[in-house]
């Protein structure tokens, strides 16, 4: 009897090594940045203020594993101040074709002066939370908007960047942004196209993301075997000793 129940013991805790999904970091960090303000002519990218609703959309790559996303922010040149925003995330977009939608909603927001100034607006940083989005390895496009009031005088920007300070990939320069005036992808741009990028503009935003990885840490899942089949051991010598 005393060899079956160590026997059952065995193999109850191997099976939970190979079972139990063994330290996934839930820890949010940041897990891509375009870059900061290179003082470039930012793109339109708000709604409800001097546009109904204007977009402009910059990619960034999920590495293997997949991400866990909590946040999306972008730095950004306005002269209103707003609690809401509205995001997407997209996937396949080309010139004319907004590909297609993976993740998209509306929700409050933190809008905070970073010091810097440019073509006389104050550059913030905008940030929406409380987001809970999984996302494969892949391609992605990254969309923020400022809600304003309806009020016709207010003006938001996406700032350009070459990519100082950026995290993980792209970096900020690889020009593969697109615009949208309207907000229903017919009149899609890429803004490398020269009726949509004005003079001193660039082909890169500043987004960003944090979430969590999804990928195991090796380590800690090596501590974790080693864990268990330190109990098997500790159950085994109890048997013996018993």
């Amino acid at each position: 009897m005393k060899k079956q129940t160590r026997k059952l013991l065995v193999i109850t805790l191997i099976s939970l090594l190979f079972l139990i999904p063994v330290s996934i970091s839930h820890a949010s960090t940041l897990l891509w940045y375009n870059g900061d303000l290179d003082y470039g002519t930012g793109l339109s990218s708000e709604s409800n203020t001097r546009f109904l609703d204007t977009r402009t959309y910059d990619d960034f790559i999920v590495p293997v594993g997949g991400w866990t996303i909590d946040s999306v922010f972008s730095n950004i040149l306005a002269d209103f101040s707003t609690t809401q925003g509205a995001w997407e995330i997209r996937s396949g977009l080309f010139a004319g074709n907004g590909g297609t939608l993976i993740a998209y909603g509306t929700g409050n927001a933190t809008q905070v002066a970073t010091g810097n100034t440019d073509d006389g607006y104050n550059e913030y940083l905008f940030t929406i939370s409380g987001l809970d989005i999984s996302l494969s390895q892949g391609t992605y496009w990254l969309t923020i908007a400022p809600i304003g009031s309806g009020n016709e005088s207010e003006e938001a920007f996406v700032v350009t960047t070459s990519g100082d300070n950026a995290v993980g990939s792209p970096m900020g320069n690889n020009g593969n942004a697109f615009f949208d005036f309207d907000s229903n992808n017919v009149l899609l741009y890429h803004c490398f196209d020269p009726v949509v990028v004005v003079a001193g503009s660039h082909d890169d935003y500043s987004y960003g993301i944090y979430g969590s990885n999804a990928v195991p840490e090796p380590a800690s899942m090596l501590l974790f075997g080693s864990g268990l089949f330190g109990l098997v051991g500790a159950g085994i010598k109890k048997r013996k000793v018993a």
